[in-house]
This record gives C-alpha cells, structure tokens and sequence, in this order.
C-alpha cells in the first residue's frame, strides 16, 4: 500500500511543477500600479455579481456550481487569447 503512496505524491510533485512552469501573468509588464489595483477591484466586482447571479437563479448548490463552471470558463478564455504583451511565436 505505501508504493501506490509513493507514487501519488510523485505524480502529484510533477503536476505542481509542470503547473508551475506553464502559469500566466495576471499583470502585463506595461501596468502600472493604479491599472493593477483596478484590475483586481473590477474582478472581485465581477465575481461577486456572478455569484449573487448565479445563485439567485439557480439556488445555492446549482449557483455555486454554476459559478465555478462560468469562472473557469472564463479564465480558460483568457488563458487561450494571446495579448500583444506575449512574445512573437509563443504558443501556450
């Protein structure tokens, strides 16, 4: 039973590092801080009204449910559109 232990976390020790390699900047370089604190505000805003949305519509399990799928929907959305920040022939 400890071999199968061992190999968890050794699969679980390279997810970690290959998530670590492949992650995204949530700021561009060209952000100043006043641009990068209103990026923040204007998410959490947004993902309050999501939730609020969500769970009006659909109670509280099926709204958080929602709002989780709606939320990685999202940043899957932005994590596949390329900025202008992203160096010329990078493939993510």
């Amino acid at each position: 039973m400890s071999g199968g232990n061992g190999r968890s976390l050794l699969v679980l020790a390279k997810l970690a590092q290959s998530l670590e390699e492949c992650r995204m900047p949530y700021f561009t370089s060209k952000q100043d801080q006043a641009e990068r604190t209103f990026k923040v505000l204007a998410d959490v805003f947004c993902a309050i009204l999501l939730v609020t949305f969500s769970i009006v519509f659909f109670g509280w399990l099926g709204g958080l449910a929602a709002f989780v799928v709606v939320e990685a929907g999202l940043l899957a959305i932005d994590w596949l559109l390329p900025s202008e920040d992203d160096a010329a022939g990078v493939v993510r």
